[in-house]
């Protein structure tokens, strides 16, 4: 494989599956009930904030926003002296990270000895792109030379990073650079890290609870729902929040929202529904699971009750769509089932106002959650 990395002797092997949203179906008789006794073709109105539609002349203004955010692509410069530059500039360490749309390596800027992250994204993996609309006159001027590659699409997921760039809990995109096969993300690192997977984990194997402890998952949740608020405001979906993609700051306990590669812009078409789906199974909602569709901001709050659960209890709360469908609670560790209406459920020994809030998130009928703008208003907040 030859790929960019090859001169710091790094064997890429990228994993060319994405992740999977084609698990097996539910039967056809759980469908039926949930269509017949928790979806109503007659929802309610429902306006999901958007982003303004670009003109023409707007777009094209961005797109060379983000043309020009790079240091190395569409500069009048060959694939080679690409590559050479981008050596020149950083140097490349160990993989520290997989997933189904790139691999992750850690690396150093040499000019300031700032920690960076590199993502190296095989151009056959990506599954959205964003077009770039380039006048005629730069892409002719660029094509005279035909040893220089001249980018007219990127990756959605730079698109995105550059969007929220700015936004404090959200890693930062701080370069990119394309190749013929592949392209390459330079973010922000951090010397001590660790994904909330791993942090919940570790803190349940340390505690006579399961999970982090109230206290703790209160400052961290805190933190995610400001963030996919923030971007949310800036037109961006993520689409694909579970505790893998956020990453603490084990330093300032800040925590970092990563991995756009499933997130979308806001849907400025009259439908605010989407019909493509590139996150985690088990953190989807039912309507997806048997609509194929699904809104926004619905879906995030779901995602954010599984979160949520996870991050009080040390476990997601099912596995199989069946029991997201029958919002039939389940773990690992068999801590617990249940079989009857969620708002029914009593869960151990924590505070009712962090039950009431996850079961305000995982209500299976969408019009009945909570609104992702009411979530810091809750009283478990107060």
């Amino acid at each position: 494989m030859n790929l960019v990395m090859s001169q710091a002797n790094i064997n890429l092997k990228i994993d060319s599956e994405h992740l999977s949203t084609s698990s097996s179906s539910s039967s056809s008789s759980t469908e039926s009930a949930y269509q017949e006794n928790y979806y109503s073709e007659e929802e309610e109105n429902y306006v999901e904030s958007e982003i303004e539609t670009d003109d023409d002349e707007c777009k094209t203004q961005c797109d060379l926003d983000l043309i020009n955010f790079s240091s190395y692509i569409n500069r009048n410069l060959t694939e080679k002296q690409m590559r050479d530059l981008f050596y020149k500039d950083y140097s490349i360490g160990k993989e520290i990270g997989k997933g189904g749309f790139g691999t992750i390596f850690s690396g150093i800027k040499n000019s300031t000895n700032q920690l960076v992250a590199l993502k190296v994204i095989r151009k056959t993996n990506v599954t959205q792109w964003y077009n770039l609309d380039i006048s005629d006159d730069f892409i002719y001027e660029m094509d005279e030379r035909q040893d220089v590659l001249v980018t007219r699409r990127i990756p959605l997921e730079i698109a995105l990073m550059i969007r929220v760039r700015n936004v404090k809990n959200c890693i930062k995109i701080l370069d990119y650079l394309e190749q013929k096969n592949c392209f390459i993300i330079v973010m922000e690192r951090y010397e001590y890290s660790k994904d909330l997977f791993d942090y919940i984990t570790e803190m349940s194997y340390k505690s006579t609870t399961n999970g982090l402890g109230e206290n703790l998952a209160k400052e961290y949740f805190k933190q995610i729902v400001e963030t996919v608020l923030a971007i949310k405001n800036l037109g961006v979906l993520h689409r694909d929040i579970k505790d893998e993609n956020i990453l603490i700051d084990l330093k300032t306990n800040q925590v970092k929202l990563i991995d756009f590669g499933a997130g979308t812009f806001t849907n400025t078409q009259k439908s605010s529904k989407y019909t493509e789906f590139y996150g985690t199974r088990v953190y989807s909602p039912p309507e997806w699971l048997v609509n194929k569709s699904y809104h926004g901001d619905r879906a995030a709050v779901w995602s954010l009750g599984v979160l949520l659960f996870n991050m009080i209890y040390g476990d997601i709360p099912w596995e199989e769509d069946d029991d997201i469908l029958n919002c039939r609670l389940t773990t690992k560790k068999n801590l617990f089932t249940h079989d009857t209406n969620r708002s029914e459920l009593g869960l151990f020994n924590f505070n009712k106002d962090v039950d009431n809030l996850i079961q305000s998130c995982l209500k299976i009928n969408e019009n009945e959650r909570i609104k992702l703008e009411d979530i810091l208003n809750h009283k478990w907040f107060n």
